[in-house]
């Protein structure tokens, strides 16, 4: 009866070892596709991509995710420039489309009659 106690627990042993080898095995896989992701879009856009990997990546502290993000900004999303002060004012409008007329030369000819 002692020898079934000792083996139960060497046969969970043996079963909790093959389990762990599994995860890593696909731990090691999950790495190695991750790996090939983040050169991939590094390939695909230069210093750009490495910042979206490096902000991407939920294992890098955060201080150095805000930092990259930071960085990446301005590649991703557009400046929003600041309204100009200007004013319309019709009577200087009409005023520049009344001297572009008198500037038109008018040439008056009178068509040749068809031989």
């Amino acid at each position: 009866m002692m020898h079934n106690m000792v083996a139960d627990p060497l046969a969970q042993i043996a079963k909790l070892e093959h389990v762990i080898r599994a995860q890593m095995a696909h731990i090691d896989e999950l790495r190695a596709k991750y790996d090939a992701l983040a050169e991939t879009v590094q390939k695909e856009y230069g210093a750009h991509g490495a910042l979206i990997v490096v902000y991407s990546d939920p294992t890098k502290p955060d201080s150095v995710r805000i930092k990259a993000a930071a960085a990446a900004l301005p590649f991703e999303k557009s400046k929003v420039s600041t309204p100009q002060n200007q004013t319309f004012v019709l009577f200087d409008y009409l005023e520049a489309r009344r001297q572009k007329r008198q500037d038109l030369k008018v040439i008056e000819a009178k068509p040749e009659p068809a031989a």
